[in-house]
């Protein structure tokens, strides 16, 4: 199974929301707009759908994420990962 590794900073997604942050300069330091990032990256949890939608969204880039996964799904093409799915199995 491809899973993510346990040890969280070898993990690819952690890595990339990690260098995201970076690439912010000081608004990768700000708490709200981290915490943000933080919740629109673990909601979709796939690397591959920010790397389509420019990264991952701030605040002021929300309306336009939402859009490109729009037409994304009108597209069929894949947006979420289940990798992390719990349910009633």
């Amino acid at each position: 199974y491809k899973f993510c590794n346990v040890y969280r900073e070898l993990d690819r997604g952690t890595q990339y929301f990690q260098a995201q942050m970076a690439a912010r300069g000081g608004q990768g330091r700000d708490v709200g707009g981290v915490l943000f990032a933080s919740v629109a990256y673990r909601l979709v949890n796939r690397v591959d759908t920010f790397v389509r939608t420019g990264g991952i969204p701030t605040p002021e880039g929300l309306t336009r994420f939402v859009n490109t996964l729009i037409k994304m799904r009108k597209a069929r093409e894949t947006i979420f990962t289940d990798q992390h799915q719990t349910g009633d199995h």
